[in-house]
């Protein structure tokens, strides 16, 4: 509903979606079929409360996280390892590995 055309785009061919403090509710999603990734897309779902994990979508990997923490160590292993290899990180998951692909990483 107050999603632009990019991220209503990317959002309905996603295969991988990493919500970080959201429930993936209606509201959020627009939900309406099509709007939202396939049921088989791998989804992670951040949040600091762990009741909020998988209320609409059952994500493949819940992690119960402060988001702010959790970025920051993130962003660490990327300085210090490099971006992800699209070539073997993203095997399954097509739409990631072509958006990492046309992606620059910088440390």
């Amino acid at each position: 509903m107050h999603r632009n055309k990019v991220s209503k785009d990317l959002l309905a061919r996603a295969d991988f979606v990493l919500g970080l403090g959201c429930r993936f509710e209606q509201f959020e999603t627009n939900w309406r079929p099509g709007y939202v990734p396939a049921a088989n897309a791998c989804y992670v779902q951040v949040d600091t409360d762990p009741a909020e994990i998988g209320k609409n979508i059952i994500p493949k990997i819940g992690i119960v996280s402060d988001i702010k923490l959790l970025l920051e160590d993130m962003l660490q292993i990327v300085r210090e390892k490099g971006g992800p290899d699209y070539r073997t990180t993203f095997k399954g998951y097509p739409v990631s590995k072509d958006l990492v692909r046309q992606k620059r990483w910088r440390g």
